[in-house]
């Protein structure tokens, strides 16, 4: 039977917390859907895992690659009519899916709807039909904003929503040695700003830093000029209504009258 719901997830270097974050999706699905986990040749342990489960509980697939062509190969490899991705193995989900996607059908059918999860973060997972993300090209092949640039193409159409007052993570784990934590933050940085770059958002990133935290940004200044000189050496994903698009300019709400009828 064909699924209705493809639950697509990448994983890299999770062991801390990818059997909680996996188990507290299991717990909540049925044989409407199925989970497609993509992982980019993790080794600390996580692959090892994840395998355990392979086969029984998920479609396991090995493979080099970068967040957005790693979300884009689980989708590539699954069926469900919806896709529901950025369910990724560091955070541990509430029991609420199924409650979400009742409120999905009551009130955005046709649409992406992206649910903030918890408050602060702009983006907890996002559902859509699967006829949508193909109309725009599905997943760029981006390390970082793949989730951003997206969203954008998907807004550009008319058909993005945000919605924050939702909950649906219930805590992130995310562990690892101090040294590891400096190390990985200056990738970070640096991904971010190169992959800003890249679908032309950069210049706008760079006037918020400096706005917000201008000292803060003079220091990481090295780390934004090679970003800036290496996006060069990248396919470009440039688009002008990447400048202007802000989730928060596509917020809805729902009555929590109406959320508890659901």
């Amino acid at each position: 039977m064909q699924s209705a719901y493809s639950i697509c997830i990448t994983n890299f270097n999770t062991v801390d917390s990818v059997r909680q974050s996996l188990e507290s999706i299991l717990a909540q699905v049925d044989e409407r859907f199925e989970i497609i986990v993509v992982d980019n040749c993790s080794n600390d342990g996580s692959l090892e895992i994840l395998r355990e489960y392979r086969g029984k509980c998920i479609n396991l697939i090995v493979k080099k690659c970068s967040r957005g062509s790693g979300r884009q190969t689980a989708i590539e490899n699954s069926c469900g009519k919806y896709i529901i991705s950025h369910m990724d193995m560091d955070d541990v989900f509430q029991p609420n899916l199924n409650k979400l996607l009742r409120v999905y059908h009551a009130n955005f059918e046709g649409h992406m709807l992206v649910v903030q999860g918890v408050p602060g973060r702009l983006a907890g997972i996002m559902i859509a039909p699967r006829e949508l993300i193909d109309a725009v090209g599905g997943y760029n092949d981006l390390n970082y904003l793949e989730d951003r640039d997206l969203f954008s193409r998907v807004a550009q159409l008319g058909y993005f929503r945000f919605l924050k007052a939702f909950r649906i993570i219930d805590h992130s784990i995310k562990k690892g040695k101090p040294s590891h934590r400096i190390i990985s933050l200056l990738e970070k940085e640096y991904l971010v700003f190169r992959e800003s770059f890249r679908i032309g958002q950069g210049s706008r990133l760079c006037y918020h830093g400096f706005v917000r935290k201008p000292l803060f940004f003079l220091g990481r200044l090295p780390i934004v000029f090679w970003a800036f000189v290496s996006h060069w050496f990248y396919p470009q994903f440039y688009n002008e209504f990447h400048k202007t698009f802000n989730m928060n300019d596509y917020e809805v709400r729902i009555a929590e009258s109406a959320e508890r009828e659901i």
